[in-house]
This record gives structure tokens, C-alpha cells and sequence, in this order.
């Protein structure tokens, strides 16, 4: 049976730091975006492979009230912010701007298996912008609980946590607890600056990539065997294992061995 899947795309937005707020006595970054591409062109390409969208849709908020494409456009347009994710039909899509960490994440998420169709089409509308970064498929379920430290988490979907590796969380009494600790998981996701620290078994590199993260392409050679790797246009590399996303720890070897070459670690 075919589950849930998921696409992230990473755009780099250019930020400045010179500037600072003072809380306090102490100082703090105040990050300022520059123009690069805008929530409402990100939009626009999303909404040419969105499937029966239209001015006229109306697209769900998680608190269930609406709101219409034509709507939404005119205030992403004005520099409006995106609000929180959006599901039309069986299709959910967040962008998520982070100018702190240098980027913005776009996250395209089926409700229904096979609702989005090949992903390749959602991720060429990206692959040639400047601010291309990076991208790839998950499993929705799998990627989800590599990445919950919460027990309150766990505990409210009925699922046990015992056995897994927990650790502090580093707050002060008393907010201090135990939380599982997610730091050796496979497909744990990162964000760093200026790049995601994430795998997939279908993903796309782009030059930023590399030049933010300080690796090397070079070392997708070492990974032949397993992955296919070609360049695509853009001068984008696609990295394939499998058409279908990494779903449970048996392919776990497989996972740490790519994140070691993209990432120097497993």
C-alpha cells in the first residue's frame, strides 16, 4: 500500500546581520532579508502544478476557516505573510520563512497517497532559480517521528517512547525534563544556516548547497554503487536511491551513509 509522501525545497534568501536589538543587557542578531524571491512568486509556481487550483479555491487553514487563492495572492503580493499551512483538496503546502537561518522552506504534503503525482514536476519549477538550494522526498509518517523529542508527543498519539534514547532538554528548573534524544536518528532533519541537514531517497543539490554547507561534490562519486547521481539542468545534481521514500530503519545504514558524504557525518 502506497504512503503519505512529502517534498521540501530549500531557497536561500540573502540576510544581513549588521544590525542589532538590545534585550536587556544583552545584544541579539536582528536579521534583515534582502530581496530575493518572494513568498508570492513561490506561490505562483506551486499553484502551476496544484492540481484543479484556481482563483476561486478556497484553502484550509489548520483551524479550519478559508481562505481563496485570489485572496491569499493579493496579500503575498503586498508582502503579506503566508499564515500557517494551506490544504486544498488532498494537498498541503507550507512555506516557512526563516531570514535568521538564511532561507526559506517550502514544504508540499499529500493528505492521500498519489494526491501529488510525480514529484519531479512540483521541483522543476524551483531547480533553476538562483536561491535554489536544495531538495527532497520523504515518507510523511517516518520523517515525522525521526524528528518528535516531545514525550507529550508520543503519549498522545498512543505510541510508547520506551527504550529510545532520551536526554535533557538543558532548561532550567523547572521547565527541565527528559526528552528522546533524536541525534542518531537517520532521517533527522536539521536546519541549519543557509542549508537543511536532511536526507531522502530522491534529492536535489544545487550549487548553494554546497557552498553553504562546506562540502564537496566530489564525494557523490563515492556513492555510485548504491545511487544513481546524475547533473541535471542549472548545474543541479540528482541523487536517487529509490522511487519510494526511506519509510523504516532497515534501510538505516543506507541513510547514514549518505548523510556522511553530503554531510561529513552519520
Amino acid at each position: 500500500m502506497r504512503r503519505l509522501e512529502k517534498l521540501t525545497v530549500v531557497l536561500f534568501v540573502e540576510t544581513c546581520f549588521e544590525n542589532e536589538i538590545i534585550v536587556g543587557s544583552q545584544n541579539f542578531e536582528r536579521p534583515e532579508p534582502q530581496p530575493d524571491t518572494s513568498t508570492y512568486t513561490i506561490f505562483q509556481k506551486i499553484a502551476d502544478v496544484w492540481p484543479e487550483l484556481s482563483d476561486g479555491s478556497d484553502l484550509k487553514r489548520t483551524d479550519g476557516s478559508t481562505i481563496s487563492v485570489s485572496e491569499l495572492s493579493n496579500r503575498l503580493k503586498s508582502n503579506g505573510q503566508w499564515g500557517g499551512p494551506l490544504k486544498y483538496s488532498d494537498i498541503k503546502v507550507h512555506i516557512a520563512e526563516l531570514p535568521a537561518m538564511m532561507q526559506t522552506i517550502v514544504t508540499v504534503e499529500e493528505t492521500r497517497a498519489g494526491a501529488a503525482g510525480p514529484w519531479r514536476r512540483w521541483v522543476n519549477q524551483f531547480l533553476c532559480e538562483q536561491a535554489f538550494v536544495q531538495a527532497w522526498v520523504a515518507d510523511v509518517e517516518y520523517d515525522y517521528w525521526q524528528n518528535v523529542s516531545d514525550p507529550l508527543e508520543y503519549e498522545a498519539a498512543g505510541r510508547s517512547y520506551q527504550g529510545l534514547p532520551m536526554k535533557s532538554n538543558e532548561l532550567p528548573f523547572p521547565l527541565q525534563q527528559d526528552v528522546v534524544d533524536t541525534s542518531k536518528n537517520p532521517a533527522r532533519m536539521e536546519i541549519k544556516r543557509g542549508y537543511v541537514e536532511a536526507i531522502g531517497p530522491r534529492l536535489w543539490i544545487g550549487k548553494l548547497f554546497w557552498n553553504n554547507s562546506g562540502g564537496s561534490r566530489e564525494k557523490l562519486r563515492d556513492l555510485t554503487d548504491k545511487f544513481t547521481v546524475s547533473a541535471t539542468d542549472c548545474d543541479i545534481n540528482e541523487v536517487v536511491y529509490s522511487d519510494l521514500p526511506f519509510d523504516s530503519d532497515e534501510t538505516a545504514d543506507v541513510q547514514r551513509r549518505l548523510r556522511e558524504k553530503l554531510y561529513g557525518i552519520d
